[in-house]
């Protein structure tokens, strides 16, 4: 989403009454409104044909997935998502959770993952006891309906007016708690001690149903914070049944960011590190086609995509790559076009990477370039700089104030001042680097008294 739209979203929560809106007991601004960022979204940028049938047959098919793994006792729950699962050495390995699963036994340990954009087999998985969460929102089909009614239903239409957003929040709201009554039995039944999530507003339902029961709920992290992140910084409080018990940080930096008025508390953030990069780092792996394409190049840049502004940095990469044909660029896209044969009409020293581990590509690559994705602080971390690409001032709003240090960060605003970076910058040696980054980035470890 551009500048402009985040600011606009602002600026009219900022001044809306939303904390009494509620469906029952259900807070309903809360849950609906990263629903409506996507809406604003929308209007900037279009999913691929037929996205949206693809995702509930997938959520469908994902009843069966690990349906077994219900069975045996648990002592805790991981909600997690395929989409953060990277190929390393033949495995399919979660890049928040498998050392803490590890830690806390795997048999004792239910995954409960979200196809994004579908499951790995279960075989490639490094963790085995999972489920998908497909299997909640069949469930869900067959709660019955409550007779509830939105309380401040004229408010909220108001904000959604003054947003130019229209969807049916009843519709939303009714099979939202359809899945926080299905999450609500399920807790219920297998009684685990703590539950672990990334992005606390995808889980809602589960997390409300936790904190209901009793159940500490924990967040982990799994992207930048910075730059104001709607999720963690909205202009009104969140409700206590909202927010995670703890939040699990990166670095000192991000407990920093996060406690500069964010939904959390001094005494609930911790700060672990991040648990795949410090595997990869200290165990690299070769891709062997990105090798044999870097022979080719005096320099390679990885460039990683994002979705929602991905159209500009394609065409900031063809500009790039036509004006410096001896140095080769490898271009990861993300998210819903991640696993499409998109045709981006590059010119032949770009190669779109498809299936390969990001991170293992980036370390391969002497620099590393994109907008505002989490990789431009973890390339560092695997001795990398990273270049930010500033469209729409994406890169500035999120990392200006904080990624500060040109021996690893440089902005750039065109494909000319990209180039002369790639050809003039003093950027440090790879130790150098990695010394310098461990404020943004630190190794992965479990902390005392988990257990």
């Amino acid at each position: 989403m551009s500048v402009k739209a985040w600011s606009f979203f602002d600026s009219v929560e900022a001044r809306s009454q939303v904390s009494h809106i509620k469906f029952g007991s259900i807070p309903v601004w809360p849950v609906i409104r990263m629903h409506i960022c996507l809406n604003l979204l929308s209007s900037e940028t279009t999913a691929p044909s037929g996205y949206r049938f693809r995702r509930i047959l997938v959520m469908a098919k994902g009843f069966f997935y690990g349906i077994l793994s219900v069975v045996k006792p648990l002592s805790s729950i991981v909600i997690s998502s395929s989409g953060l699962r990277v190929n390393y050495k033949s495995q399919y390995y979660d890049r928040c959770f498998e050392r803490l699963i590890a830690h806390m036994g795997s048999d004792r340990t239910l995954l409960i993952e979200r196809p994004s954009p579908s499951h790995f087999p279960k075989s490639l998985c490094v963790s085995r006891r999972l489920m998908s969460l497909g299997f909640f929102y069949f469930l869900s089909l067959f709660v019955k309906n409550p007779k509830i009614s939105i309380e401040g239903q004229d408010d909220l239409a108001l904000v959604l007016k003054e947003m130019k957003v229209s969807f049916n929040v009843n519709a939303f709201m009714t099979r939202f708690y359809r899945l926080y009554r299905v999450f609500l039995w399920f807790f219920k039944l297998k009684k685990p001690q703590r539950i672990f999530v990334t992005c606390y507003y995808g889980e809602l339902a589960a997390i409300i149903a936790a904190k209901e029961l009793g159940i500490k709920v924990i967040e982990l992290q799994h992207g930048h914070l910075y730059g104001g992140h709607q999720a963690y910084f909205p202009f009104w409080q969140l409700p206590q049944n909202c927010i995670p018990d703890e939040f699990w940080a990166y670095s000192e930096c991000d407990r920093d960011v996060l406690l500069n008025s964010s939904i959390y508390s001094q005494s609930t953030v911790r700060v672990v590190g991040q648990d795949f990069l410090s595997v990869i780092r200290d165990n690299p792996i070769l891709v062997v086609d990105i090798q044999e394409f870097k022979k080719h190049y005096k320099k390679v840049v990885c460039v990683t995509s994002q979705y929602v502004i991905e159209s500009q940095l394609v065409e900031f990469i063809r500009e790039a790559a036509l004006r410096s044909p001896d140095i080769g660029y490898v271009f990861i896209p993300r998210g819903k076009l991640e696993q499409s044969d998109t045709d981006y009409g590059f010119e032949s020293n770009v190669k779109v990477s498809h299936g390969h581990n990001t991170y293992a590509v980036i370390q391969q690559c002497d620099f590393h370039a994109t907008v505002f994705s989490t990789c431009a602080v973890e390339a560092p971390f695997l001795g990398v700089p990273t270049i930010l690409i500033d469209l729409d001032g994406l890169s500035t709003q999120y990392f200006g104030e904080v990624l500060t240090d040109t021996r690893l960060f440089c902005f750039v605003t065109s494909p000319g001042e990209f180039l002369s970076i790639l050809s003039t910058h003093p950027f440090e040696i790879k130790a150098q680097i990695l010394e310098l980054i461990q404020p943004f980035m630190s190794k992965f470890r479990v902390p005392d008294g988990l257990l």
